[in-house]
Formats: C-alpha cells, sequence, structure tokens
C-alpha cells in the first residue's frame, strides 16, 4: 500500500503544475499527513489552523521545486518541505516564554527604583524556580536565549549544534509551561 501510495503521489506530482486536478487531488491526499505533522508540532489547539495553511504552503512550494532528476521520491521531499515550512512558521511567531523572558531580563531602563527592586527579585525568584526543572544544557541555552542571541549563535558559544539548541528550547518551554501551571505565584 506504501509503494501505491508512493507511486501515485509520484505520477500527481510531475503532473500537478500543468493539470489543476492533479494538483487538487495531491492537495487532497496530502491534507491528513500535513494535519499529523501540525498536530505534533503545535503548542496549542490555537495554532493548529495556521500551521496547517504553512504546511499546505510547504506543499504547494514542493510542486514547485521538485526536480524528479535527482532521484528523490516527491513524497519525502515534499515531507520535508511540509515540515520545514511549518517549523519556520513556528521560529517567527512570538515565542511561548516571551512574557517569562521579558520578566527575566534586566533592562535597567526603570526610571522607578521600586518597580526596578520587584522586578529583580522577581527575576531572581523566576530563575530559582527554572534552575530548579532545567537541565544543565537547558539553563545554558536559556540563559544565551534570555540575552537576545539567535539559536545559531547559542551553538556556536556552546559548542553544541542547532538541532541541540532547538530540541533544548523546546523542552523549556515544554517545562516552564507546566511549571507556570503548577505554580501560581509566577
Amino acid at each position: 500500500m506504501a509503494k501505491n501510495f508512493s507511486n501515485t503521489v509520484q505520477g500527481l506530482a510531475l503532473k500537478a503544475l500543468k493539470d489543476k486536478e492533479a494538483y487538487s487531488e495531491l492537495i487532497c491526499m496530502y491534507t491528513k499527513i500535513i494535519q499529523a505533522t501540525v498536530v505534533s508540532m503545535a503548542e496549542s489547539t490555537d495554532e493548529v489552523g495556521d500551521l496547517s495553511q504553512e504546511g499546505l504552503m510547504g506543499l504547494i512550494d514542493a510542486v514547485k521545486t521538485y526536480d524528479s532528476s535527482k532521484g528523490v521520491l516527491f513524497s519525502t521531499y515534499a515531507n520535508v518541505c511540509i515540515k520545514n515550512k511549518i517549523l519556520t512558521a513556528i521560529r517567527k511567531r512570538p515565542k511561548a516564554a516571551a512574557e517569562i523572558t521579558d520578566d527575566i531580563r534586566d533592562t535597567g531602563e526603570c526610571s522607578d527604583p521600586e518597580a526596578t527592586v520587584i522586578d529583580k527579585e522577581r527575576s531572581r525568584e523566576i530563575r530559582e524556580l527554572y534552575s530548579g526543572v532545567l537541565s544543565d544544557i537547558e539553563r545554558q541555552v536559556f540563559e544565551k536565549y534570555l540575552q537576545g542571541e539567535a539559536y545559531s549563535q547559542i551553538a556556536l558559544e556552546l559548542d553544541i549544534s542547532l538541532k541541540v539548541v532547538d530540541n533544548a528550547m523546546q523542552r523549556v518551554r515544554r517545562k516552564l509551561k507546566t511549571l507556570l501551571k503548577t505554580d501560581g505565584s509566577v
């Protein structure tokens, strides 16, 4: 069955640029695959619609740029394009930890001394909370992220791969989300 699907998809992909029916059929075949990919990557149900559209755009890009002479099946190429488009959208969206980031970063621009003291105390409390739940690598990556460093810069400074940085930040987000749900003090 998988081979039949692959052959069907391959044929449709080659026809899709010139044949609207083949294009529509290809989109219909990939709708469930896109949905499954989105559901596995979305942090909330609110994101599913937007990320599904991004996945569809990834499929469209795959149809436009696919080159069968490279020896790669369209299904493999399309899955990578879909996933990359969704990941790009996730990276560009406001971070789930944006509120935490704002609380933790010390800008020194506050003109109210009382507010500055309160902000520093709250920042210290938050650091204590997350330091107990994050691994050493997660903490290092998160600290650098809070300083405004890009994933690529963090990877270079810590001498780790970009994938390790991305995975660490995903775990940080999950842990902080759980932590904030269980601890109402932050």
